[in-house]
């Protein structure tokens, strides 16, 4: 028998309109099969946040459930209902267990997803924005000081040719100067001249 064919029977005869035979009761039984995990919300979420793993079996009579976890090269026993909560990361399976047999689930993995607190995210985010001023300040000091350098080269090269300049018309004043004294003194030199008696 197939174990949907569990139900109520009961017989009659064609000959005998209105005979039937008292009801019995056929229950099929038979070991798990089909035996699943599955994970509420999924099978991955945010750190701090409990997952909800359901193990599930189809047998006669119900099964007895027990959640396994393996932890490197051993297996620990975690739990034995129908459902598991943790908030741990890890492989997870699970066994269905009856008078007629028992079954293993396939090994699920959850995964926990990293999630930084509040706290640490605004003092990253702070850092970040002074961090951030800090250099647009110091841009900006570094281009006003390259331009302040620049000018006073170009004023220092400006006095420099207006001192060249100046020297040079002083130079020149003076050497006119020194020409026109010299003709002045041989002009004002007078040739001695004899006087003769008569």
């Amino acid at each position: 028998m197939n174990p949907t064919d569990s139900g109520n029977y009961s017989c009659s005869l064609k000959t005998h309109t209105g005979t039937a035979s008292r009801v019995i009761n056929i229950n099929v039984e038979y070991g798990p099969k089909n035996t699943s995990v599955s994970g509420r919300p999924s099978k991955e979420v945010e750190a701090g946040t409990n997952i909800t793993l359901i193990c599930s079996s189809h047998a006669n009579p119900p099964v007895d459930y027990t959640w396994l976890r393996l932890n490197e090269s051993h297996v620990l026993d975690v739990g034995h209902q129908p459902e598991l909560f943790t908030a741990d990361g890890g492989q997870y399976f699970c066994s269905a267990t009856n008078k007629h047999g028992s079954q293993y689930s396939s090994v699920v993995t959850v995964k926990i997803k990293e999630r930084w607190p509040s706290f640490n995210r605004d003092v990253l985010i702070i850092r970040l924005t002074v961090a951030v001023l800090l250099i647009v300040i110091t841009a900006a000091a570094v281009m006003k000081l390259k331009t302040r350098t620049r000018a006073e080269e170009t004023n220092c090269e400006e006095d420099s040719e207006d001192a060249d300049y100046v020297n040079m018309t002083v130079m020149k004043k003076q050497s006119k100067g020194r020409s026109q004294g010299e003709g002045a003194t041989g002009s004002s030199r007078q040739t001695p001249t004899m006087m003769r008696k008569v």
